[in-house]
């Protein structure tokens, strides 16, 4: 298994911040199995999501405890300035507010849809300090050599790289020989690999674009536009969809 020092180099010579926690996520999916992390670095902000896979894992203390180590990894990555813009948790308010306020040192929202950590879009691609394209190559390599059969066997891993390249790729909607192109395996292979996750290429698009449609509803887009972004033809192709 991966050690935490194993991670923290390949983090740490990443050359942006998003790249280092993109790419260190299928690691850190196998240190946090009940937990998988979205990154989604979007227009209006860029945003570090939490997604429980195991239900009742998720208590205030231990999102508390990795979310606070998230946000200290970004500031460490960063040179110390990371600063949040908010922290949204879908838990109902506690009586006292304060400590999470002063933890965080931004506001937080309560009942949201989501945990997650909420930052200016610009902040995905600031440099991370000890960039270095050598080092995090040989460090990929040290990881995957360690770690090749538990990520095999991690369950979701396949589905979570899937997402991953779909949500990256919109409006454009990759076909499942690009996907298996990108994560370099045979269309068979995928296949396989995703059926044993109980779960299809289609479902996975299906998914991503229901929830990208809620989102772009919520910040006031119309059919037209959400239609667009999500590669629908026209509005009629999106709502005979929905």
């Amino acid at each position: 298994v991966a050690t935490y020092a194993d991670l923290g180099v390949f983090a740490m010579t990443a050359p942006t911040i998003v790249d280092a926690f993109r790419e260190s996520e299928p690691f850190i999916y196998q240190q946090f199995p009940f937990m998988v992390l979205e990154i989604l670095p979007e227009s209006d902000a860029f945003r570090v999501r939490f997604i429980e896979q195991t239900s009742s894992m998720f208590d205030t203390f231990k999102l508390d405890m990795v979310m606070s180590c998230i946000n200290a990894i970004a500031k460490f990555l960063c040179g110390g300035e990371f600063p949040l813009r908010e922290v949204h948790y879908q838990f109902d308010a506690p009586a006292c507010t304060e400590a999470h306020v002063e933890a965080f040192g931004c506001p937080i929202v309560w009942n949201m849809k989501y945990h997650q950590l909420v930052y200016e879009p610009e902040q995905a691609n600031w440099p991370v300090i000890f960039a270095d394209k050598l080092n995090h190559l040989k460090a990929r390599e040290h990881l995957e050599n360690r770690t090749a059969h538990q990520l095999q066997e991690s369950p979701g891993r396949h589905r979570f790289a899937v997402r991953n390249l779909v949500c990256d790729s919109l409006p454009e909607i990759l076909t499942l020989e690009e996907i298996a192109n990108r994560l370099n395996t045979s269309v068979r292979t995928l296949t396989r690999n995703l059926k044993k996750e109980q779960v299809s290429y289609r479902e996975i698009l299906d998914q991503v674009r229901k929830l990208k449609a809620r989102e772009f509803f919520e910040k006031g887009a119309t059919i037209q536009q959400v239609a667009g972004n999500l590669g629908y033809q026209d509005s009629a192709a999106f709502s005979r969809a929905f």
